[in-house]
C-alpha cells in the first residue's frame, strides 16, 4: 500500500510544465509505483533540468556515472546496514614485512574484535593489510579504477 502525501508538499520541484510533470507522475505509477515517488520523481526533473541547463556532455555523462554508481553502492552495502564500518586507507606502497603494514593489520583486527568492519580502497599496501586484518566477512575493497600503477588486492 502507497502511503499518502501531501502532494502541495513534495510537487513544489517540478519541471513547470504540467503535462511533463503528469507524464513524470504517471512513468513512476507505470513503473510499480513507490512509497518514495516523491524523490524518484524529482530525480526524473532533475535529470530533465539539466537538459534545459544545457549542461555539456561531459557533465551529464559524469553525473549519469555516479548516480549510477552510488545505486550499486547502496545495493552491495544493504545487508550491512546495521554493522558501525571504519574507513581505512594508506600508500599502496607500503610493503608486506613494515612496521605500518603489520599496525595497519592489527588495528583492522582489533577493529573487528569490536565489532566494525573495514572498508578500504581495496588497493595493496596498507590497505591490503586492512582488509587480511579484518577478514574477507568482515570487510569491503572499494577498488577505484586509475589509469596506472594501482591493482585490487585479493
Amino acid at each position: 500500500m502507497m502511503k499518502k502525501i501531501n502532494a502541495k508538499k513534495w510537487r513544489r520541484y517540478q519541471t513547470g510544465k504540467k503535462d511533463i510533470d503528469k507524464a513524470i507522475h504517471k512513468l513512476v505509477e507505470m513503473a510499480g509505483g513507490s512509497p518514495d515517488a516523491e524523490f524518484l520523481e524529482e530525480i526524473i526533473v532533475t535529470s530533465l533540468k539539466m537538459r534545459e541547463d544545457e549542461m555539456e556532455r561531459g557533465d551529464i555523462k559524469m553525473i549519469n556515472a555516479a548516480m549510477k554508481e552510488l545505486r550499486y553502492a547502496l545495493k552491495v552495502f544493504y545487508n550491512y546496514r546495521h554493522v558501525r564500518k571504519v574507513a581505512m586507507f594508506g600508500s599502496a606502497r607500503t610493503p608486506k614485512k613494515s612496521r605500518e603494514y603489520k599496525q595497519a593489520h592489527d588495528f583492522a583486527k582489533a577493529m573487528v574484535d569490536a565489532g566494525w568492519m573495514v572498508i578500504t580502497g581495496g588497493a595493496t599496501g596498507i590497505m591490503h593489510a586492512g582488509n587480511e586484518g579484518a577478514g574477507s566477512e568482515n570487510s569491503f575493497g572499494v577498488n577505484i579504477r586509475l589509469p596506472f600503477e594501482q591493482e585490487a588486492n585479493p
